[in-house]
């Protein structure tokens, strides 16, 4: 067969494969066209040697595959084999394999900005984007690793030197057999029981998987497995291990056993030192200089996941993902994606993502939950023009500093119980706060529940750069329009991930690494987008045709 398309040959029940999708808005067609729309560089293929695969039906079939729920290049290879609308996308080019699949799956995450921003205008070409109000909401997405196979670093180092203590004893049990040490130091001599340890271990992995295959086989084959002989497995021969000339003892396999051990371990404590020193690296980029906490946790699965509390599924290894959605049909215009757990860092670089895709937002209006409010995404927002609405947080305590009520006039703090605290009579020049309290602290009744200082007075600090913000935004939310918006945050932001777990499966993500998880998460972003744009290319019959006018017919679409 082909590795091109050619929609003309006659093919196994064409009248079937013709009247189940080109008579009606079938999403093989749909994504055939959207395929066809897309500029994307790797289309452009050197043609040396063998014919390479026509990338746009490529991408039409992965983009349908994703439609369907399969994420994997294996899955998308069978609904090929089985799917109709999968077979007319092929439109008689032969089924590519599973690496190929893969290839271009890895081609487009590489490219998902530049596909993201084109998903983004063709939803803006067709009325999809109302470009006035917008939300900013964060979902929990849980990693390609198990939160079992983390660590901290306080429990690594304890770890660590257990793991060393394992291989001194087992190394210890080795030496009972020397006779000669020859001219080896006791250094040079670990050195060598270890390495060839790791040998035996290597080895001995090997064995244990190829009896797995052979019993398998055998079961499958319809044959009792029985027990695989010995001999069909010869471990390291001794003469190929140095250690044995300093060993003179029957108990070979005694030994291999205690290496077997000590090469498991040793892989082991290799392992954990390399993750316990990307884990200080990670965090004194993060934090400089700063002592590494002892609960500070690595995973070895996925080392740049985190450990995140999710709203549903308790303690998870996750990332955090973000992303700003537009009102109007609910189209996400803006991604990002952390591994720290604080939404709060996940606005700026959303709205900036949201700002290539989109434009200057000046004036635009955008709402947030509580969990993004700060004095510095305040500020972000109003140096950038966009009218900024934001849940307060409230604290549980009656006597939190957000149950203080400021005075700008009077320039004083009106406390739960009605006294006044005053600022200081001269305060220090150039200070960026200021504290605030009053001596009648002293008779207040509520003095245990209010404050726990050592002088029984109440103090307020005033951040005078970051308060003032906040402040203004506190009474911003408060506004009749304030209220209208925020109210909306539930009904448009959250709705979009649930739809995206439903549909698209977004329950837990296949790439590791960050950067993988990013590109990961902006794909199932732009399927989404491409789900809404679907649904007017089924129900707008002016505007389906448009689209095949802009993504060529499938005749005319594999020259």
């Amino acid at each position: 067969m082909s590795r091109r398309p050619h929609r003309n040959n006659i093919v196994l029940f064409p009248e079937l494969v013709r009247n189940r999708v080109e008579n009606k808005p079938h999403a093989a067609r749909f994504f055939l066209y959207i395929a066809n729309i897309l500029y994307i560089p790797f289309y452009k293929t050197k043609i040396e040697g063998t014919t390479p695969y026509h990338r746009p039906t490529l991408v039409a079939l992965i983009f349908y595959g994703f439609f369907k729920g399969h994420i994997s290049a294996d899955d998308i290879i069978d609904m090929a084999e089985d799917s109709i609308g999968a077979t007319w996308i092929l439109g008689g080019m032969s089924i590519p394999s599973y690496k190929t699949v893969d290839r271009v799956i890895d081609d487009i995450l590489d490219n998902i900005d530049l596909i993201f921003m084109q998903i983004i205008q063709l939803c803006q070409a067709f009325n999809l984007i109302g470009g006035e109000r917008t939300f900013i909401d964060g979902t929990k997405t849980k990693a390609n690793a198990s939160k079992h196979k983390a660590m901290s670093h306080g429990y690594l180092n304890k770890k660590i030197n257990n793991t060393k203590e394992k291989i001194q004893d087992s190394f210890q049990e080795i030496m009972e057999y020397m006779n000669v040490h020859k001219n080896l130091s006791d250094e040079e001599l670990f050195d060598l029981v270890v390495n060839e340890s790791k040998e035996i271990h290597k080895k001995a992995q090997a064995i244990h998987r190829k009896r797995l295959k052979l019993r398998r086989k055998s079961i499958f084959n319809g044959q009792n497995p029985g027990e695989i002989k010995n001999s069909e497995f010869d471990s390291v021969p001794e003469e190929q291990l140095q250690i044995f000339e300093f060993i003179d003892s029957d108990e070979t396999e005694e030994i291999k056993k205690t290496m077997d051990t000590i090469g498991y371990q040793a892989s082991r404590l290799e392992t954990m030192k390399e993750g316990k020193e990307n884990l200080e690296k990670k965090y004194k980029k993060e934090n400089e200089d700063q002592e590494i906490p002892e609960d500070k946790q690595i995973n070895f699965t996925d080392p740049e996941s985190s450990i995140m509390v999710t709203k549903h599924n308790g303690i998870k290894q996750c990332y955090n993902n973000f992303g700003l959605v537009d009102d109007k049909a609910h189209i996400i215009v803006g991604t990002y994606t952390s591994n720290d757990s604080n939404d709060k860092k996940g606005l700026i670089p959303t709205v900036e993502d949201t700002i290539k895709n989109l434009g200057n937002l000046k004036g635009i209006e955008l709402g947030s939950d509580s969990g993004f409010y700060s004095a510095e995404n305040i500020r972000y927002c109003k140096e950038k023009q966009i009218d900024y609405y934001t849940s307060i947080p409230e604290a549980k305590s009656s006597f939190a500093k957000d149950k203080f009520q400021y005075n700008e006039k009077k320039d004083t703090y009106l406390c739960p119980e009605n006294q006044e605290l005053f600022p200081p009579e001269n305060p220090r020049e150039g200070s960026k706060t200021r504290r605030y309290k009053t001596d009648k602290c002293i008779e207040c009744e509520s003095q245990n529940d209010c404050t726990k200082a050592k002088d029984g007075i109440r103090k307020i600090i005033r951040n005078l750069n970051d308060d003032p913000i906040r402040e203004q935004a506190t009474e911003k939310a408060k506004t009749e329009k304030g209220t209208e918006i925020l109210a909306q945050r539930k009904s448009v932001p959250e709705p979009v991930w649930g739809n995206m777990q439903k549909q698209d499966g977004l329950i837990q993500l296949h790439y590791r690494g960050l950067d993988k998880a990013s590109k990961e998460f902006k794909l199932r972003c732009a399927m989404h987008n491409l789900r809404k744009l679907f649904k007017v290319f089924v129900n707008n019959p002016k505007a389906r045709i448009e689209i095949e006018n802009m993504g060529l017919y499938p005749s005319q679409a594999v020259s």
